[in-house]
């Protein structure tokens, strides 16, 4: 966030973690702020990679799908909300929904972006040469295909 990398997410700060969003049981990763816009985020860490698709979940997911319902609700009532995912495999060229694994998930994920929830994707991996993380902001590219 402070390097203001991720398009879409330049010049909003972090200023509630782990946050309930109303009298909701469902906790969200952040809230952030930008001259006066708040934005509610989950971040999604991804590992499962075939044929260089980057798959979510890797498990079915009822928490995701209950925050997923949860940002339906914060969008409805007016709310800006977005779901980032962080790819943790440098040999990912797409990220999409694992609709095998999780079709409910991955229903509740189009409803959500039909209705305005806004996708934010990066890459890293570890470079042991160099003893640092590799961050690729905006990658991979994300499709509901």
């Amino acid at each position: 966030m402070e390097e203001e990398l991720i398009n879409g997410l330049v010049g909003y700060r972090i200023i509630r973690e782990n946050i309930r969003p109303g009298d909701s049981n469902v906790r969200l990763d952040f809230l952030l702020v930008d001259d006066g816009n708040s934005l509610y985020l989950e971040v999604k860490s991804v590992t499962h990679v075939v044929d260089g698709f980057a798959l979510f979940p890797d498990a079915p997911t009822l928490r995701g799908k209950r925050q997923l319902l949860e940002m339906l609700k914060l969008l409805k009532d007016g709310f800006e909300a977005g779901l980032m995912f962080s790819v943790q495999r440098p040999d990912a060229t797409y990220i999409k929904p694992n609709c095998d694994v999780d079709p409910g998930f991955a229903n509740l994920l189009w409803v959500s972006v039909e209705k305005g929830l806004k996708i934010f994707t990066l890459k890293a991996a570890f470079a042991p040469q160099k003893n640092a993380v590799i961050i690729w902001p905006n990658e991979p590219p994300f499709s509901l295909q």
